[in-house]
This record gives structure tokens, C-alpha cells and sequence, in this order.
């Protein structure tokens, strides 16, 4: 019987894996842009800051950037894993985006979930011509990569 077990063992892997994710953001910004996109550290595949951008630390974060002349501010905070607030995987929140002092959003949630609901995965301010439009991405985290990204665009108003 004891052969029988040192078999068993020999045969049959002990270790075991875990799937973990970290949620973050990094953002670039020029005067033509200010992108801010997701950051993922996870066991089933990464999504790393982009070459050119800067990966928000934790803690509280406040962007200015000016974009074809416009002020642009983004209030991001990021939480690490296990902060508190449900924040299991961590999370970054998009508690205000303003162009020229007018919000054009606050308080969403963004790259934060892994779920199967499609979820901000970058928002881009830029300037065309005489107008600053914002372009906001969706996206579900599917095993290593994004999937069913869709993305809308729209004029700010003048």
C-alpha cells in the first residue's frame, strides 16, 4: 500500500493555480490629446501601460493637460488590491473628466470589472479643426485579451 501512495504522488501534480487580476490606468498627454487607457496585470494575460504613457500610481490622481487650448482635467483615483470598498482586484474610478471646467463625466467606474458587461477601457480627448471630441472605448477582459470592443465619439459642444 505505501508503494501505492509514493506512486500516486509521483503521478499526480500537487501544485495548484490561481487566476489573479490587478486593475490600473496609465495616460499620455500632448497638445493634440490626452489618452488615459487601462492597465492590466493578470495570470491569464497582461495589458501593460503602453510605450509613452504613464501608469497612475496609487492613491488619489489629478491630470491637467491642455488639449488644442482647452484645459482638460481627469480626477482617477487608483486602488490596489484589497484596499477596502470591494476593491478585490483593485480599481481605478474616473470620479470627474472636465473640459474647460463642463463635466463630460463623473463618477464611472472604469477598468475595474471582470465581468462579461463591457466596461471603459480608454477615454481619448483630442482636438480636430476648432473642436475638442472625446472618444470613449468599451470592452469586455476575456481571458487574456479585450474583447468586443466598441468605441462612440462625440463633439464636445462649443
Amino acid at each position: 500500500m505505501k508503494w501505492l501512495l509514493t506512486l500516486l504522488f509521483c503521478v499526480i501534480p500537487l501544485s495548484i493555480h490561481a487566476d489573479w487580476v490587478t486593475f490600473g490606468a496609465a495616460y499620455k498627454c500632448n497638445t493634440t490629446a490626452l489618452i488615459v487607457k487601462s492597465t492590466i496585470d493578470a495570470s491569464e494575460g497582461s495589458h501593460p501601460a503602453e510605450r509613452g504613457f504613464n501608469k497612475l500610481p496609487k492613491g488619489d490622481n489629478k491630470i491637467q493637460c491642455a488639449v488644442g487650448g482647452k484645459n482638460v482635467e481627469v480626477h482617477m483615483p487608483v486602488y490596489e488590491p484589497a484596499e477596502g470598498l470591494d476593491m478585490g482586484a483593485g480599481q481605478a474610478i474616473l470620479k470627474s473628466l472636465k473640459v474647460e471646467n463642463t463635466i463630460v463625466f463623473e463618477h464611472l467606474d472604469f477598468f475595474s470589472r471582470h465581468s462579461m458587461e463591457p466596461y471603459p477601457i480608454s477615454i481619448e480627448i483630442y482636438h480636430k479643426g476648432s473642436s475638442i471630441y472625446v472618444k470613449m472605448c468599451k470592452a469586455v477582459w476575456f481571458y487574456g485579451e479585450f474583447d468586443n470592443i466598441k468605441c462612440e465619439t462625440k463633439a464636445m459642444p462649443r
